[in-house]
């Protein structure tokens, strides 16, 4: 797809040159990127985003079993009297 040209020029008179970001290679396989703005192509950062997303799980899992081995967390079935 080719760009429309300018409607207007520099008062200098040079050339203006933009350069086109999906020809630039995925950062992670080497293959077009088909998102703008992202370094990832669609797979490679989906890939990603499901390890971080298993990452935060596996944290947040770990982080649930430590308060409760310590006995920081009550449990909503303990009944606390006054």
């Amino acid at each position: 797809m080719n760009a429309p040209p300018l409607s207007w020029t520099p008062a200098d008179g040079s050339l203006i040159v933009v350069p086109d970001r999906r020809k630039h290679p995925c950062s992670h396989c080497g293959g077009p990127r088909n998102v703008p703005g992202q370094a990832y192509c669609r797979a490679c950062h989906a890939a990603s985003m499901r390890e971080q997303r298993a990452k935060a799980r596996a944290e947040l899992a770990e982080m649930r079993r430590l308060l409760h081995v310590h006995g920081l967390v009550e449990r909503e079935t303990e009944v606390t009297e006054c």
